[in-house]
């Protein structure tokens, strides 16, 4: 049976709030100790062709991974590439969530991203029957979907462009038309609040890449839901709500009401905010996660933070930039150590204990931490993942990464599970060269090499050797090496 994912390719990428040392994390906050990385049993539920998947198999050799997913030519494709990087903890099986016999599988970790709101409401049991049988005693779910209150402006250009549309079968046909009618309907809507937010809706369409026009705003099924719709959905299959994969806005949230109902507290913070998507926990009913972190849980942990720490002020204040037009700035000295030090040793990481603060400095470490973390200023996990702080004689990138770039693609997949974009031809070039074999002076002298194979010059490039090094470091930053 061919799908709208065999018609349209669906644009899959590694989702880094999907990985599981990221949801081991957020569960030992909230008190659930789930199986280590090292040998854990990860599923994802429509894997696509393994763009989340393969690059978490690919660092944890130990443990095992199985992805699903009704699209076969994603699958195909998934075990094409898997088996080029000779991966063999690593299944991908064609089948619907509805017909997929899982007698005897349990599994630590089970990923369902993008699916569950794109689905019929018999899939959508399916899903979380799945998630009920074969979660281990002490396993973390993670399964996103659209959001209420916030997507009821969304589904108001949803259902436009679908009306529009109704009597094109031409994929790419829907999508130029659903552009069009979008257009058409800015250039009517006026300036009344509500009529600004319509035309934002139609802006982000319009700019929106044609797979995720077709599978989200034109897909024949799209049901948004409110947190406590899901949570009721879950716990009539044995699952309780943990907390939301984003750390915060759950944890550290502003009280609305101060309601001691915790989940209608979420839904008013919900109206609050106008959320719109949601990616929730879940783990076993009985399980009793504590929604109060208690600062004793930090203590096992590890921290990291890629921020870029700017000259301090004369008043004292220091600006850290967070990437992405972001930055944080603070005269708090327990927070400018912390995020100096961190910044010196990344990608490393060090103990959560080390970061302990003087009394005129900080008496809430823990909860400190927790704001950090919160702002994605500092990073948590529950072990050291595998990566490089420097750069080695003869420095190796990612045989995954070099894959990638070698079947034309420019992103790549970090040791970190985000994409990095290698927008310039230099950049590609020289981590395809890093496979160990060579040095600095020979890797200099391969990348002006001839294309053809020639011998090298006998004076390499000089912007090439100049910026060699800085390049080098920059891989080891992005976390593209590997030891």
């Amino acid at each position: 049976m061919t799908t709208s994912y065999d018609e349209v390719t669906y644009a899959s990428t590694p989702k880094p709030q999907t990985q599981p040392d990221r949801l081991a994390t957020l569960a030992t906050l909230h008190s659930v100790i789930p199986a280590p990385m090292d040998r854990c049993r990860v599923l994802e539920i429509g894997c696509g062709d393994g763009s989340n998947l393969i690059p978490l198999a690919f660092r944890e050799p130990g443990s095992r991974f199985t992805g699903i997913d009704l699209a076969r030519t994603a699958i195909d494709r998934g075990r094409e590439f898997s088996a080029a990087l000779g991966l063999d903890n690593i299944e991908f099986i064609h089948t619907d969530v509805r017909d997929w016999d899982v007698a005897g599988r349990e599994f630590d970790y089970i990923i369902v991203h993008g699916v569950y709101s794109w689905v019929p409401p018999a899939a959508r049991e399916a899903i979380l029957a799945i998630c009920s049988s074969t979660l281990s005693p002490n396993g973390v779910a993670y399964i996103s979907y659209n959001a209420l209150p916030g997507c009821h402006f969304r589904s108001y250009v949803w259902d436009l462009v679908r009306f529009h549309t109704r009597a094109i079968t031409d994929p790419r046909q829907k999508i130029e038309e659903a552009r069009a009618i979008a257009r058409q309907m800015m250039e009517r809507l006026g300036d009344h609040p509500h009529q600004i937010a319509i035309k934002e809706e139609c802006k982000n369409l319009i700019e929106a890449d044609d797979w995720m026009v077709f599978h989200d705003d034109l897909a024949e099924v799209n049901t948004p839901l409110h947190l406590s719709e899901f949570v009721e959905a879950a716990s009539r299959h044995g699952l309780e709500y943990l907390c939301d994969a984003e750390f915060g806005r759950d944890c550290l949230r502003a009280p609305f009401l101060a309601t001691p109902d915790w989940l209608a507290e979420l839904e008013y913070f919900d109206y609050s905010v106008g959320r719109r998507f949601r990616s929730s926990l879940l783990c076993r009913s009985g399980t009793t996660p504590d929604r109060d972190i208690q600062p004793s849980r930090l203590e096992g942990l590890l921290a990291a933070s890629p921020v870029i720490p700017e000259c301090e002020q004369a008043d004292g204040a220091q600006k850290f930039i967070l990437g992405e037009d972001k930055s944080l700035s603070t005269n708090h000295p327990f927070v400018k150590r912390v995020l100096c030090d961190l910044a010196a040793r990344w990608p490393g990481c060090v103990p959560v204990a080390s970061l302990t603060g003087q009394d005129d400095e900080v008496r809430d470490v823990s909860g400190m931490l927790l704001r950090l973390y919160a702002a994605k200023a500092v990073e948590l996990s529950t072990r050291a993942p595998h990566l490089v702080d420097t750069v080695s004689d003869r420095p190796i990138a990612s045989a995954l990464g070099r894959l990638q770039l070698s079947r034309g693609g420019e992103v790549v997949t970090s040791q970190r599970h985000t994409s990095v974009h290698l927008t310039d031809e230099l950049s590609r070039r020289l981590l395809m060269l890093l496979d160990g074999s060579r040095d600095r002076t020979a890797l200099a002298a391969a990348l002006v090499r001839p294309e053809d194979g020639g011998a090298a010059p006998s004076n390499p490039d000089q912007r090439i050797e100049s910026t060699l090094d800085a390049n080098l470091k920059m891989a080891v930053r992005l976390c593209l090496l590997v030891g």
